[in-house]
């Protein structure tokens, strides 16, 4: 799979500290898009990202960052500029080569 940058994945659980995930290669997509509403547009900027290793713990929920993050800096600075994962599709068909997990995020 052809990658363009790499990743850092935070998962916040209520009273544990926050885990970090570098993910050194993944293929980062950016979305533009808006949506309508019967209300008015609202913005549905988004990116999919596809991890080349099936076996990525990515869950829904998530936070992640392009880039590698300072472990150090306070997480709810880091999440407050960072997308949350929204879906997770793990496609193991084919060879190895061809398996990925496909996370969507907004």
């Amino acid at each position: 799979m052809t990658t363009n940058t790499d990743c850092t994945v935070i998962r916040l659980a209520d009273g544990e500290d926050p885990v970090y995930l570098y993910v050194p290669a993944v293929m980062w997509q950016d979305v533009y898009a808006q949506e309508v509403k019967k209300y008015g547009a609202e913005n549905a900027d988004s990116a999919a990202i596809y991890f080349p290793d099936v076996d990525t713990d990515v869950r829904i929920g998530d936070f992640v960052v392009m880039g590698g993050v300072d472990e150090n800096v306070d997480p709810a600075v880091i999440c407050g500029a960072a997308l949350r994962i929204t879906s997770v599709a793990v496609n193991r068909y084919g060879s190895r080569d061809m398996q990925h997990i496909k996370a969507g995020a907004k």
